[in-house]
């Protein structure tokens, strides 16, 4: 998975869509979840990567690269 969040803004993130994405990507998604590259963050995702990082299951955890 990719995530660019070059032009994300914090009005835009929505902790518990997050949450109920994840869930779904990790219990019901017919394909192995190997990592999640997040490319080019900008001070916006600075302030969400605790809470995005913390709503995640730690095996999904492991596999995330800032």
């Amino acid at each position: 998975m990719l995530i660019y969040p070059q032009e994300a803004r914090l009005d835009q993130f929505d902790h518990a869509l997050w949450n109920e994405v994840s869930k779904s990507l990790a219990l019901d998604l017919p394909v192995r979840w190997r990592s999640t590259h997040i490319v080019h963050p900008n001070r916006f995702f600075s302030i969400i990567h605790p809470v995005f990082m913390s709503s995640l299951p730690q095996n999904v955890q492991d596999r995330v690269i800032v």
